[in-house]
Order: structure tokens, then C-alpha cells, then sequence
């Protein structure tokens, strides 16, 4: 059922939440200065809406593709280390960059085509594209199929021997923040995996290490922030819609806050605007979602049940018409057997 949901949400971000979010906030979601009119439904429009308005939708397409390919190891009866070497050996050895592409075949029937890039057009590298098989995708499905059967066993081992206390708390939150703004101040984004082994090496490393530092400054942070991980989701789905208005709305908050030579006021302005959408926007967003699906769910349950009430109504109907015509029959064959014995008597 989770899978079910991911794939729901997956789809409903290219359509049809663009076009519920251009209705409700207009120029905010679809800036028309950048990518001309918004275009509805059409194909001219939905060839590029998954590149531009959710691009961002490729993490939940990764999710479900690692999710097939370990339900595709467990039926097959594989171990997890063959499984892990399997899809690194793919990922290592495939000279391509993207495979299966439907959506370049123009001679489709348009309603099968718009469906594939609804359905496959996270992984494009441009308008119109739709590749089942993405190679950088893959790359995070293959880590996906290892971390499933190996993190929770290396970290039951390694976590015994880290360092613990604030100190050492505050030492790898502060560790995690540096290798993340150097990172994003000089080698973003990340590309070099596809051409150098050296720097495909320094990616790894580096987001890998990076999060798990993170994980580790946390655990000694005395406020319960459970919440703000729960509703993550919501931020998600929702913040690239507005990634372009939000990035020129800061940008001119750092024009505005420049005569501040300290720095300070701009840092603390993009933490509460962070804030706010982590804190605030994020939550509502969630539980808008979650109420939509509660609704859909009953209506649902609602129509399942009318259904097999009708169903049951017509089936017990058709038995007892099949009951009183049995009956009927056995009655005429009862007259006719009493009259063929009372013509024998006479």
C-alpha cells in the first residue's frame, strides 16, 4: 500500500498539482517571463513539465525503482551481497546514459505517449524525454539495494565504537555543515562521476559522510525535532513549485540586508525562511494532502461497499429466481410422474 501511495504522489506531481498550484498562485508556480504560457494539457506542455515544475519528483521515482528491484531479488531468492554486486555491476559496466526512451518513438498514439511521460519522464535530461533506465538514477538504486541489506548491520557494529557526548556532537555538526557549503560553494552540481573515477570517488565520500555526521550532531540536541523530520514530505513535494519566486525573493533579501557587513542578518534570514517553510508551509501542505487522501480513501470504500452491496442484492436475487424456477420444475415433473402413475393404475 505504501508503494501505491509513493506512485500516486509520484504521478500527481507532474500532473495534476502544477496545474492546481498555477490556478490557486498563478505567476508563483509557472513563471510565463521564463517558460512562456502555461500550456494545460497538451503534449507541447507536458513534454516539458516533468523537467521543469517537477524535476524534482526523480527521488520518488528512485525509491520505487529500488523498491522493484529488491522485490525482484527477494522472489528470485537472492542474498543481499549478490543483489548489491548485481546493480553495481550494471550501473558500473552500462556505457549509457539513459535507455528505453518510448516517448522518441512520434508515430505513438498521443494519449499512450502523454501517459509514458507521465509515467517515465522524472529521468530526462530535456523536453520530451522519457527513459525508463537513467543512469545517474540508477546510481542511488544501486546504493538504495546496499544500504537495505548492509547500513543497519555496519551501523550496529561501527556505532559502538564512535565517540559520544556534546562535544563530539558538536564537532560532527559542525564537520557536516563545512562539507556541505564547500561542496555547494564549489563543486556543485554533481557531474564529474560520469566522466572521472578521482572525482566519482570525492562525490561518494562526501555524501555519504555528510549526512551521517549530521545524523551523529544531532543525537545530543536537547529539543525533540521528531516532527520536523514527519513532515519533511510535504516540504518535498511542494517547494519546487516555487524554487524560482523563492529564489528571487532572496536573492533581493541579500541585495536588501548588503549594508550588514557582519553577515549575520542574511544568515539569520535564510534560517527563518528555511524555518518557516519547514515549520510552517511544510506541515500544511502534509496534512492538506493527508486529508485529500482520506477523503479519496472513504469515497473509496464508500463506492467498494455500494457496489458489493448491489452485487450481493443481484446475486441473492438471481438465486431466488433460480430457486422458484427449480421449485416450479419439480413441481410440473411431480403432476406429470403422478399422472403417468395414475394412467398405468386406470
Amino acid at each position: 500500500m505504501r508503494d501505491v501511495v509513493i506512485f500516486v504522489v509520484y504521478l500527481a506531481m507532474a500532473f495534476p498539482l502544477p496545474h492546481v498550484l498555477r490556478g490557486i498562485f498563478g505567476d508563483w508556480v509557472w513563471r510565463e517571463d521564463w517558460y512562456g504560457p502555461f500550456g494545460g494539457v497538451d503534449w507541447q506542455f507536458m513534454s516539458c513539465t516533468p523537467w521543469i515544475v517537477s524535476g524534482h519528483r526523480w527521488f520518488l521515482y528512485m525509491i520505487l525503482q529500488s523498491r522493484v528491484m529488491l522485490r525482484i531479488g527477494g522472489k528470485l531468492g537472492a542474498p543481499g551481497w549478490l543483489q548489491t554486486a548485481f546493480w553495481f555491476g550494471v550501473v558500473g559496466v552500462c556505457p549509457v546514459e539513459q535507455a528505453g526512451d518510448p516517448c522518441e518513438h512520434e508515430e505513438l498514439w498521443m494519449p499512450l505517449r502523454w501517459t509514458l511521460m507521465w509515467v517515465f519522464g522524472a529521468g530526462g535530461e530535456d523536453c520530451g524525454q522519457c527513459p525508463i533506465y537513467t543512469h545517474w538514477i540508477m546510481w542511488f538504486s544501486a546504493f538504495y539495494v546496499a544500504s537495505f541489506h548492509y547500513l543497519r548491520r555496519f551501523m550496529a557494529v561501527v556505532g559502538r565504537r564512535l565517540p559520544k557526548g556534546p562535544v563530539w556532537s558538536v564537532v560532527a555538526l559542525g564537520c557536516s555543515f563545512c562539507i556541505g557549503l564547500t561542496v555547494a560553494a564549489f563543486h556543485y552540481p554533481w557531474s564529474h562521476y560520469r566522466r572521472n573515477p578521482l572525482w566519482a570517488a570525492c562525490e561518494v565520500i562526501t555524501t555519504t559522510l555528510q549526512p551521517m555526521l549530521l545524523a551523529l550532531g544531532m543525537t545530543f540536541v536537547p529539543v525533540d525535532m521528531s516532527m520536523c523530520g514527519t513532515r519533511a514530505i510535504g516540504c518535498y513535494i511542494i517547494h519546487f513549485f516555487f524554487s524560482d519566486r523563492c529564489t528571487v525573493a532572496i536573492v533581493g533579501a541579500v541585495t536588501a540586508l548588503a549594508w550588514d557587513r557582519t553577515g549575520l542578518l542574511i544568515l539569520l534570514a535564510i534560517v527563518a525562511y528555511s524555518l518557516v517553510w519547514l515549520l510552517l508551509i511544510g506541515p500544511l501542505w502534509l496534512a492538506l494532502l493527508q486529508l485529500v487522501c482520506t477523503v479519496t480513501a472513504s469515497v473509496g470504500r464508500a463506492g467498494f461497499a455500494w457496489l458489493s452491496s448491489v452485487s450481493s442484492k443481484a446475486a441473492r436475487g438471481s438465486a431466488a429466481e433460480d430457486d422458484s424456477q427449480s421449485d416450479g420444475s419439480e413441481r410440473a415433473e411431480s403432476g406429470s410422474d403422478s399422472t403417468s402413475l395414475l394412467a398405468k393404475v386406470t
